[in-house]
């Protein structure tokens, strides 16, 4: 790619970046800020038309999920289309039309009945378990998906993290909402295991650059003993450490989405470096995102802790940095790690 087609596929996403932006506008609740997206086609970006989705790319579903999180929102995106919009498509069925959770699942007793499958057994720390309307379980012991319809108890509420809990499950569940792993279990699993670790580095990336925008424009604006914060030098260190972590995620995670969008699992090598580097930064960034802001920063009204609350639910989920490093030194050489880790600044 030449650097114009560069200059036009960048702009493209800072197109769709900013389109993110304007449709979240002042919404407040997870509930209205899913539904603006799934309004504008955005919550199933990279889920091919044929199959319910909105067509486009990884590339472009990233840049919708980074903004989401800039924008300081935690919605179940990966859940709904990064993994169970992914696998329907290529199980050659609709993606969800709704909000959607997902999980791999390895003790449900499963009987076969004349109305369909009997699913009961007990899952633990499902993700937006009690905000959404499917649950989607893939259950490698049979080579399959059961899809569950459930009635969310608080789809209204706004959390700032990412809400799990326990699923009681006594469901009958209808042909209809059972089917096939498209390849051997073990493969989907781990495909589902880089996707869902790749989503995760979009969402910490995005939301370290809004944390670090935040620090910035509140040093800049806070005034206190007649020159503005930013004019101390330790609040320029803080700033300038920051600005390290998220420049290096950033980077990492960019490189690992553009490598996963055309190399898909071969590409693993690059997200668990991403993965495994986003979740290092996570503690700098939100320790020194708060101590330029003080204790206003951990307020409801201030945005800073929606951003903060979710980088810390989002450090250890999909992996945290100590096995995404394990797997990474167990793909690769040397040479290798080091050509991963060097741009991103984690040798340092």
């Amino acid at each position: 790619m030449n650097s114009q087609m560069d200059t036009e596929v960048e702009k493209e996403l800072d197109e769709l970046r900013g389109l993110v932006v304007d449709v979240l506008g002042d919404a407040t609740t997870t509930e209205e800020a899913w539904q603006r997206l799934a309004a504008s086609d955005l919550t199933l970006v990279s889920v091919p038309d044929e199959h319910g989705g909105s067509g486009g790319s990884l590339v472009e579903a990233a840049a919708v999920l980074g903004a989401t999180a800039e924008a300081g929102f935690s919605l179940p995106l990966v859940e709904t289309a990064w993994l169970a919009g992914w696998l329907a498509a290529a199980a050659g069925r609709a993606a969800p039309d709704a909000a959607t959770t997902f999980e791999v699942v390895e003790d449900v007793d499963v009987a076969k009945g004349a109305d369909g499958r009997h699913l009961t057994g007990t899952v633990d720390g499902v993700a937006w378990w009690d905000h959404v309307s499917e649950v989607h379980l893939v259950l490698p012991a049979h080579g399959a998906v059961a899809v569950l319809r459930t009635d969310p108890g608080s789809a209204g509420a706004a959390p700032v993290a990412l809400p799990r809990g326990t699923v009681t499950v006594d469901h009958v569940v209808p042909d209809s909402d059972w089917y096939a792993l498209p390849a051997p279990a073990a493969e989907v699993v781990a495909e589902l295991e880089l996707r869902a670790a790749l989503g995760r580095a979009v969402q910490i990336a995005g939301a370290c650059r809004s944390a670090l925008e935040l620090s910035v424009r509140y040093s800049t604006e806070r005034v206190q003993f007649g020159r503005p914060l930013s004019a101390n030098q330790v609040i320029q260190h803080y700033l300038a450490r920051m600005a390290s972590q998220a420049h290096g995620i950033a980077v990492a995670t960019r490189a690992a989405v553009e490598a996963y969008a055309v190399a898909g699992p071969a590409a693993a090598a690059e997200v668990h470096s991403a993965k495994a580097v986003a979740s290092v930064g996570v503690e700098e960034v939100t320790s020194l995102a708060h101590q330029v802001h003080g204790a206003i920063g951990t307020t409801l009204e201030h945005p800073l802790h929606r951003r903060t609350m979710s980088l810390w639910s989002w450090r250890d989920d999909a992996g945290d940095e100590f096995e995404h490093a394990i797997a990474l030194a167990g793909t690769e050489t040397t040479q290798d790690l080091w050509n991963h880790l060097v741009p991103t600044g984690a040798v340092r």
